[in-house]
C-alpha cells in the first residue's frame, strides 16, 4: 500500500503532523510519501519513519499532476480547501480529508468532521491530523494505537527530529566556546522572543525585562537563539534596553538551518515561548517547555507537557499598559522558579572542552 500524505506549511505546523507519519508507517506497514515543502524534507531529511519526502512547494494542479506519477492508493490531505479538493481530481485517488462543501460532493473523497464536531474541536492539530490517517483502516488503527500505548516506549519519543553529525558538531563547537566560562550554570534557559503568527504575546521590550530576571536566577544561564531575519533589529532593542544584558546571557545566531535550531534546543533545560516553531520543535523533543499562550492556542497547539502562562490580550494592548505585562511576566518566573524548587528541569551536560 501507498500513501500519500499532503502537507505543506510552517515549522510548526509540519511538526505537529509527525506522530501522524510515525503512526501512519508504522500501523499501516505502507510505503509512505510525504508531499511537502522544503521546510517538511529539512526536517524529515533523517527520520527514518517516512520513505520520500517530495518538494511541491505548495498544491497546485500543476503538483496534483506529479502526485498522479506515484501511483498512491491513499492520500492524505491536511487542509480540506476548496481549490486543493478540485485539484486531486487529477490523482484519480481516494483522498482522505475533513469536511468541507467542496469535500462532501467531490465522489473521490472520504471525509470526517475533524472541524464541526465538539469531539473533534477538543483535539490539538496533531491529534486531529492523526484521525485522518486512522481513517484508512479504523480497526487496525484502533488495534495499533492500544499496542502502542501498552509499550515501553511512548509513540512520542519514536518521531522525534532527527539532526546529522555535522549539526552535532555545530552545536558542540559553539557551547564549548561560549560556556567555558559558564561552568557555574546548572540550568540552560532558552527563551524565545520572536513571534509571527500570534498576537497574543508579550511585546518585545516585555520579553527583555522577562530575559533580563531568568538571567539574574541563580544557576540558571539565558539562551536566545536568533536567526538573519531577527538578529540585528533584536540586538539593538537589546542594547537600547541595557547596555549590560548582552554579557548576562548567550546568543546563538542561527544561519536559518532548522535543524540547528533543532540539535540547540535538544540541550537545553527549558524553553520559554509563544505559541509558534520552536515551541513545537521542544516539545517534539520531550524538552520542557513553559507556553505563553492565547486561550485558545492552548488547545489548537498544545504542548506535550501542557504547561502554559495564559495571555488574554494582544501584545499591543501589553505594549501600552506595562502593569499587564508585568502580571504575566510574574507568572512566567514563578513557573520557572517552581520548576527548579522541585527539581523537574534536566540539568545542562556541558560539552567536553578541547585541551
Amino acid at each position: 500500500m501507498v500513501v500519500g500524505f499532503i502537507h505543506h506549511y510552517g515549522l510548526g505546523d509540519n511538526i505537529n503532523c509527525f506522530q501522524a507519519l510515525y503512526e501512519c508507517k508504522k500501523f499501516y506497514n505502507c510505503h509512505l510519501i510525504v508531499f511537502g515543502n522544503a521546510l517538511m524534507k529539512r526536517l524529515l531529511q533523517y527520520c527514518s519513519f517516512v520513505d520520500d519526502v517530495v518538494d511541491i512547494h505548495i498544491l497546485t494542479k500543476e503538483s496534483a499532476l506529479h502526485i498522479k506519477e506515484y501511483n498512491c492508493d491513499y492520500l492524505i490531505l491536511t487542509n480540506a480547501k476548496g481549490g486543493y479538493i478540485r485539484d486531486l481530481a487529477a490523482c484519480d485517488t481516494q483522498v482522505i480529508t475533513g469536511i468541507k462543501i467542496s469535500s462532501l460532493i467531490a465522489s473521490y473523497c472520504r471525509t470526517i468532521p475533524i472541524c464541526s464536531l465538539a469531539i473533534y474541536r477538543r483535539m490539538s492539530n496533531a491529534e486531529r491530523i492523526s484521525m485522518l490517517v486512522r481513517e484508512i483502516n479504523p480497526s487496525i488503527y484502533d488495534c495499533h494505537k492500544q499496542i502502542e500505548c501498552m509499550g515501553l516506549q511512548p509513540i512520542l519519543e519514536l518521531c522525534r527530529i532527527q539532526t546529522s553529525l555535522e549539526h552535532k558538531a555545530n552545536i558542540t563547537s559553539f557551547l564549548q566556546k561560549t560556556m567555558v566560562e559558564c561552568s557555574s550554570y546548572l540550568y540552560l534557559i532558552a527563551i524565545n522572543p520572536f513571534n509571527i503568527a500570534s498576537k497574543y504575546t508579550l511585546p518585545q521590550s516585555a520579553w527583555l525585562k522577562l530575559i533580563q530576571i531568568i538571567a539574574r536566577i541563580p544557576y540558571c544561564r539565558v539562551l536566545v537563539i536568533t536567526y538573519p531575519a531577527v538578529h540585528d533589529g533584536f540586538m539593538k532593542q537589546m542594547q537600547q534596553f541595557s547596555d549590560t544584558l548582552d554579557s548576562e546571557i548567550t546568543i546563538f545566531k542561527n544561519n536559518d538551518d532548522v535543524l540547528n535550531l533543532v540539535e540547540m534546543l535538544s540541550r537545553v533545560s527549558l524553553l520559554i515561548s509563544p505559541s509558534t516553531g520552536p515551541i513545537h520543535i521542544a516539545s517534539n523533543l520531550a524538552i520542557p517547555t513553559l507556553g505563553v499562550f492565547s486561550k485558545k492556542d492552548t488547545i489548537k497547539w498544545a504542548t506535550r507537557d501542557k504547561r502554559y502562562v495564559v495571555v488574554d490580550c494582544e501584545s499591543l494592548e501589553l505594549e501600552l499598559d506595562s502593569n499587564k505585562s508585568d502580571v504575566i511576566i510574574k507568572q512566567i518566573v514563578q513557573n520557572v522558579e517552581s520548576l527548579l524548587a522541585i527539581n523537574s528541569l534536566p540539568r545542562f551536560i556541558f560539552p567536553n572542552t578541547k585541551k
